[in-house]
This record gives C-alpha cells, structure tokens and sequence, in this order.
C-alpha cells in the first residue's frame, strides 16, 4: 500500500490525514457520514488516485512491470514510489521521517473512532513494524510485498517484484523524480 504519498499529501491537516489513510477502505458514498475535512481527505485521496493513474510517467513505470506482475503492476509502482520518497524525505518534508511518522501513528490512535473496523486491526501492527520508514528499505518494501501477495485475488507474481524493482531501479527513481512534483502541484491546486 502506499500509505506514505498519500498521509505527506494530508500537508499535516489531522483531518485530512484521516480521511487520505481510510479512503481505500470506504466504498461509493459511505464517506458522507464523516465530518466534511475528513470528507476532504477521502475526496483528496481519490483526486490523487486519478491524477496518479492518469499521468504519462506513472504509466511508463506500469508498463516497465506489466510483463511481469499484470493487473497488479499500478500497485506494486505505488510501493516502489512510497520508496523514494521515504528515500528522499528530506527533500520534502522539514520533519524527519521517524517524527513524521510517529505523529502520524499519534493521529490514527487519537482519531481511532473514525478507522474502519479493517484499519483498526491493521495499525498496531503498522505502528509496531513502523511501516512509514520502513519504506526507506528494500526489507520494508519486501514486508509490504509480502502482505500485498497474500491479499492477492488473482494469480501474481508480487513475491518476485522487488527483483523487478532492483533491477530497473535508477529508471524507477528517474519516474518517481519527474512524477512526483508534479503530483504536489496537482495537490496544492486542488485541495
């Protein structure tokens, strides 16, 4: 999962943050009965999905791994990017990493009321294998490999992605580079 794009695109607004982390877990319209910021990072997380899908270098990434990995190459290239960017954290964020991601741990517990039942179960052990900066590691990306592969509905071959990923990582990086500035401007344009 790329939890970490989408939690450094809540721009440190709580609610928001909310709503970016439970939005793949809240279906259709059901996200109408939470408060209208959380609404806005549901609405958020979605917009970024789109925009995401939609870009010419994300596709380029998808298509690197199409041959491989199928259906499953868009989420695996979501992985690969929460990579550079923990990788390249500095460069986004004045807050380090570590305390990026224990103050977003923070919100999630503080804010648990509003977590579906699924990401309720989800975050202790989120928090205690500090998923946020394990991204920063290739063990990281292996672990979310792994979970990724046994919730898998169709045959995959995700256990061998992050050979995928070694392989062409300086074309990934490259992707990542030009993509992601561009996915900050679409953020602040539209939030």
């Amino acid at each position: 999962m790329n939890f970490l794009a989408h939690l450094y695109l809540s721009f440190d607004q709580e609610q928001i943050l909310i709503g970016n982390f439970i939005a793949d877990f809240v279906k259709g319209k059901e996200f109408e009965k939470y408060s209208p910021e959380i609404q806005k990072g549901i609405i958020l997380h979605r917009k970024i999905d789109f925009f995401t899908d939609q870009h010419p270098i994300v596709k380029q990434s998808v298509k690197r791994l199409q041959s491989t990995q199928g259906r499953y190459a868009s989420v695996l290239v979501d992985v690969f990017y929460d990579y550079f960017l923990a990788k390249n954290w500095k460069n986004y964020h004045i807050e380090e990493l570590d305390f990026f991601a224990q103050n977003t741990y923070l919100s999630f517990q503080k804010n648990q009321e509003f977590l579906p039942e699924k990401l309720q179960k989800i975050l202790p052990l989120m928090i205690q294998n500090n998923w946020l900066v394990n991204y920063a590691n290739f063990e990281g990306i292996d672990k979310s490999l792994k979970s990724l592969a046994k919730r898998a509905t169709f045959e995959s071959q995700i256990l061998n992605a992050l050979q995928d990923f070694q392989n062409n990582i300086e074309d990934y990086a490259q992707d990542f580079a030009i993509f992601f500035p561009d996915l900050i401007g679409f953020v602040k344009q539209n939030n």
